[in-house]
């Protein structure tokens, strides 16, 4: 029997909401529209870029997962976001339907 990818999807969604919930990590949102900074919890996706296999090298690519729906105004492309003491650009912010994001970041 094949698995289900919508109840796998939600099953994963659920996850992560609980990881966001148990272990937020700080980041602050500057919308373009001027709207002043917006404090947000995240967790860092897990990347397996080469740049990011080796300790206190700076990372010029990140992805946090969010709770979208809390966030106001919604980040897009073109916002700045603050995170572990560096500011990056968002790239893009898929949105999945149960409320979450991956916001993708790239160092400014």
């Amino acid at each position: 029997m094949a698995p289900n990818p919508t109840l796998w999807a939600a099953l994963t969604q659920n996850v992560m909401m609980a990881a966001l919930n148990a272990f937020p990590v700080a980041a602050v949102l500057i919308p373009q529209t001027g709207s002043g900074p917006v404090p947000i919890s995240c967790i860092e996706m897990e990347d397996a870029t080469a740049e990011n296999l080796y300790p206190g090298v700076q990372r010029s690519v990140v992805k946090l997962f969010v709770n979208i729906a809390i966030i106001t105004p919604a980040p897009q492309a073109g916002d700045t976001v603050t995170y572990n003491g560096a500011n990056y650009v968002v790239t893009g912010a898929p949105v999945d339907i149960y409320g979450g994001a991956v916001l993708k970041l790239r160092i400014t």
